[in-house]
C-alpha cells in the first residue's frame, strides 16, 4: 500500500511506513482531532512539544512503526465516531503540506474477533 494509514485497536494506534517516510527525521508527532469535519491531523513535533509522544521504534538504524498507547484519545474518537471500542479500524489518509490528514469517516477495515465485518 502506497498510502498513509492509521490503525486503531484496543486503546492504541499505529501508523504504517508510508507515514514514517513522510517525516524521515521525526520521532515525535502531535495529533489533533477536528470534531466538525471528523478528521485526524498528524504533524511533526519535537520531544519537548509533543503532546502525544514517539510514533516510531527506538532503533536508530531501522525505523518502524510502533503501537502508541492512547487510551483517552482513543475513547474520544470512539465516542465521536460512534465506533465499537472492541473493533480494529484502519483509515487511509492523505498528505496535506507538512501534515497527514485522516478522514475518520473513511474506514477501510473494521475487524472484530479476527473476523471482517
Amino acid at each position: 500500500m502506497n498510502e498513509p494509514t492509521v490503525t486503531f485497536k484496543n486503546g492504541k494506534m499505529w501508523f504504517n511506513m508510508v507515514c514514517l517516510k513522510k517525516f524521515p527525521d521525526t520521532d515525535y508527532v502531535r495529533f489533533a482531532v477536528d470534531d466538525i469535519s471528523k478528521s485526524l491531523l498528524v504533524e511533526q513535533s519535537t520531544e519537548e512539544e509533543s503532546n502525544d509522544g514517539r510514533w516510531c521504534g527506538y532503533n536508530p538504524h531501522k525505523r518502524r512503526g510502533k503501537a502508541i498507547p492512547c487510551g483517552e484519545f482513543f475513547l474520544r474518537i470512539v465516542n465521536l465516531m460512534q465506533w465499537n471500542g472492541n473493533c480494529k479500524y484502519k483509515i487511509i489518509g492523505k498528505f496535506a503540506g507538512d501534515s497527514i490528514e485522516f478522514d475518520l469517516n473513511q474506514v477501510i477495515t473494521e475487524v472484530q474477533n479476527n473476523e471482517q465485518l
